[in-house]
């Protein structure tokens, strides 16, 4: 899928958001800490803690579109066998960038005290990683890449306003290289 199809995607889904007009017009913002799982031939699962900035547009009660922006905050080391040799390299992802399509499930309301929103979104991202090591390691797969990515998350309204969140997303899955991770935050809306 090649990004002019997914923005022509978005303005649909904006356009279809737009005629139902159900409450549109709601902004919010949002901060979230990621544990990633990190995976690449040879590396066998690493983990790193990554925090994500996001903001975003509800088109309606349904739809909503936003943008997130992670931030490495840990990377991780590992070592291989190459012809009986020991080597190791050490991985860090720097930034995770993305432009997402979301669907949420009407509220679920308990005791007429919070909402609970199930949503499930899809988007595109842009992963820059910096890898340092052994040269058999690193050559592996480059250090940009870019792909689909999908998830699913839980809001849990705290007030009209407010919500903590929790999610699994896909980050991306090219190149032998498989990045994911669950993620706890706070949605603000406004």
């Amino acid at each position: 899928m090649n990004a002019r199809k997914f923005f022509y995607g978005c303005g649909f889904v904006a356009l279809c958001g737009w005629s139902a007009n159900v409450s549109a017009g709601t902004w919010f913002v949002g901060m979230q800490t990621v544990n990633v799982a990190y995976e690449q031939p040879g590396s066998g699962q690493l983990g790193m803690r990554m925090g994500f900035g996001r903001i975003g547009y509800h088109i309606n009660d349904i739809f909503a579109v936003e943008g997130r922006l992670g931030l490495g905050l840990t990377g991780d080391k590992f070592a291989a066998l190459n012809n009986g040799s020991v080597v190791s390299a050490s991985i860090d992802l720097d930034s995770i960038t993305g432009a997402y399509v979301s669907a949420t499930y009407p509220p679920l309301r308990f005791m007429n005290v919070n909402a609970i929103n199930v949503t499930a979104l899809a988007g595109l991202v842009v992963v820059d990683r910096t890898i340092s090591g052994s040269s058999v390691l690193v050559n592996q797969s480059p250090e940009t890449g870019g792909g689909m990515s999908y998830g699913v998350g839980v809001d849990l309204e705290l007030t009209e306003l407010s919500a903590l969140n929790a999610e699994y997303i896909s980050y991306y899955n090219a190149d032998d290289v498989t990045i994911s991770g669950y993620s706890f935050g706070l949605k603000i809306k406004f």
